[in-house]
């Protein structure tokens, strides 16, 4: 039984939550009315009310030209560097989302924003348990939890309304289920993360692969089984919405580029065959690395999806730097490795590089406008040298005295 101090706290834990979760929301709301960002939720709140009440899909031209409107004021004009605004992802994303199109745009937004504010923070808790940082200092989860919302990446995805945070909760609790060795379930969630196919797709590719190598089929027929319920249950809303996404997004192609591209963009005489050299580099270092974790257990599993993670911003065109929240349970992982390898030291350079990425990327952003392209390579750069230097400390156990010591004695 429950003693009373016991009911007190549990009630004192509910009460202050809900609290939190209300002022999150009003804060939000606020921002809303003031029509403060929101660009990149505007597009999928009014086609969700197009199809929802209207009955009109998604990928119609009628919705684009709404989209437009609502933005600029008038139809898009490319000749001004305006972009052809339009609902492009798959339908499944918004069968997710749509049910906030039925609710009007200040409000729906809100919620919207709470729930990315709600999902930064479990980046964090699920970053913190995939690294197998079993006991952080609180003054580590409280930071870690300030720097999800404010790093420019998360803040940015806060204001704008980013819908690929649907696709990384997706990714992250895949992972968590995978280290739980709720194989069904983590297939299940694997096909939900394809809403968002530019973020998912190589991670789905390198787990579908290590699920066949390690014999966790659970994993690949929950991802096959759920893909195609989910695929079958779009199609009889909208039959052909795969060639109208297709259609729309080879007719209208976004401004997005690989960071591969922002690379290769200082040498503009040799980009083509640079950015060929780089691609060939990066799928060939991609491959190599998958094909070394394909008997490797949970860790070298993780390790590997989160390479993959980092290198699909190389290598696919993703967009901009506010879709790199999922970058945040890497850093963690890295985090984790230098307080566990340099004592004091490590603890000292933790801080430093909360403090780095989190003054620095704004300082760029804000003061430096020009070079923000650059801005997007600084976290994806670091977290690729990060997590080659870190990639023996999380495949292998302690190997030093002290370590194998300590062990032994706890």
């Amino acid at each position: 039984m429950h003693t009373y101090r016991q009911v007190f706290l549990i009630s004192l834990i509910g009460l202050l939550g809900i609290a939190i979760l209300f002022g999150l929301f009003w804060a939000n709301l606020n921002i809303s009315k003031r029509n403060i960002g929101g660009e990149e939720f505007l597009p999928v709140w009014i086609a969700a009310r197009y199809w929802l009440i209207e009955g009109i899909s998604p990928y119609d031209e009628k919705v684009s030209l709404a989209i437009q409107i609502a933005r600029y004021g008038h139809p898009a004009n490319v000749l001004n560097g305006e972009v052809k605004l339009a609902y492009r992802d798959p339908l499944p994303l918004l069968m997710i989302i749509g049910p906030l199109g039925l609710i009007q745009f200040p409000f729906a937004r809100a919620l919207w924003m709470t729930f990315l504010e709600l999902s930064l923070f479990m980046l964090v808790v699920a970053g913190l348990r995939l690294a197998n940082w079993t006991k952080p200092h609180l003054g580590y989860i409280f930071t870690f939890l300030l720097f999800s919302v404010f790093f420019f990446p998360g803040f940015a995805a806060i204001i704008d309304g980013q819908t690929n945070m649907m696709g990384v909760v997706f990714i992250i609790l895949t992972m968590l289920a995978i280290k739980q060795k709720a194989d069904i379930l983590a297939g299940i969630l694997m096909a939900l993360s394809l809403v968002k196919p530019s973020i998912a797709i190589l991670f789905v590719i390198y787990t579908l692969i290590w699920g066949i190598s390690n014999r966790r089929k659970d994993i690949v027929w929950g991802c096959i089984g759920s893909g195609a319920i989910i695929l079958a249950v779009s199609l009889l809303f909208i039959n052909n919405w795969v060639l109208q996404v297709i259609r729309l997004n080879f007719a209208n192609r976004l401004p997005y580029h690989s960071l591969i591209d922002v690379i290769t963009n200082a040498a503009p005489g040799i980009k083509n065959k640079l950015n060929l050299l780089l691609y060939i580099l990066g799928i060939g270092i991609l491959l190599l690395e998958w094909a070394r974790s394909l008997r490797l257990n949970e860790r070298g599993y993780i390790w590997t999806a989160y390479f993959t993670i980092v290198l699909s911003f190389f290598l696919l065109p993703i967009g901009r730097l506010s879709e790199s929240t999922i970058l945040i349970p890497v850093f963690i992982l890295i985090l984790r490795v230098l307080e566990e390898r340099w004592g004091i030291f490590g603890k000292a350079l933790i801080w430093l590089l909360l403090f780095i990425f989190l003054i620095g990327i704004w300082f760029i952003i804000l003061r430096l406008s020009p070079l923000s392209d650059g801005a997007n390579l600084i976290f994806p750069l670091f977290e690729i040298a990060a997590l080659w230097w870190v990639r023996w400390w999380v495949l292998n156990p302690p190997r030093v005295f002290a370590d194998e010591l300590e062990n032994a004695i706890g």
